[in-house]
């Protein structure tokens, strides 16, 4: 397939991303609709005040956002409670993009390295990589604002280590 085609499906792919994305992220700042992302971001200020990170954000989120009945807690294991507790330093909605760019710069280099590493030439990675943004999954983790990106990243090393150094040397 020629070299253009690939990449302008891949530019085509990227505009298509950003206008969803540009509309959804729009729904989830401010906290006109809350995604998961409260549950990271209410636990890091309670790390940061010194409280208990886990139990029912409820109340925060009713007094901070004016949305009731959140029932929803921060449910992430301490390690990623506190990989990600730095966001809550940020203002909400910086913090809220600044997960949303990490989890986009995520998938689009582990789809393109993944590519990449089972053979494909560089203009079929880049042009997986735009396809990918527009999945099902992807497109859900970036609406919700999960952290499962990070998953992917782990997951693609240890797949890659694997097949680099073999069972007996990965680890």
């Amino acid at each position: 397939m020629k070299r253009w085609v690939l990449l302008g499906g891949a530019c085509v792919a990227l505009v298509v991303f950003g206008l969803f994305f540009a509309r959804e992220a729009s729904k989830s700042l401010g906290s006109a609709a809350l995604p998961d992302f409260p549950n990271y971001y209410l636990g890091g200020e309670r790390v940061f005040d010194g409280r208990p990170v886990y139990g029912s954000l409820e109340s925060e989120v009713e007094e901070r956002f004016g949305v009731e009945g959140y029932d929803a807690y921060p449910a992430d294991p301490p390690p990623t409670v506190l990989l990600v507790a730095p966001l809550s330093l940020l203002p909400y909605d910086t913090a809220w993009l600044v997960l949303a760019a990490i989890s986009v710069v995520i998938l689009l280099t582990v789809t393109y390295l993944t590519a990449r590493e089972v053979g494909f030439r560089v203009e079929v990675g880049v042009l997986l990589a735009g396809i990918a943004l527009l999945t099902t999954s992807s497109r859900f983790l970036l609406i919700r604002n999960h952290i499962e990106s990070l998953v992917v990243l782990l997951g693609f090393l240890g797949w890659r280590a694997l097949r680099r150094n073999g069972p007996t040397r990965t680890g």
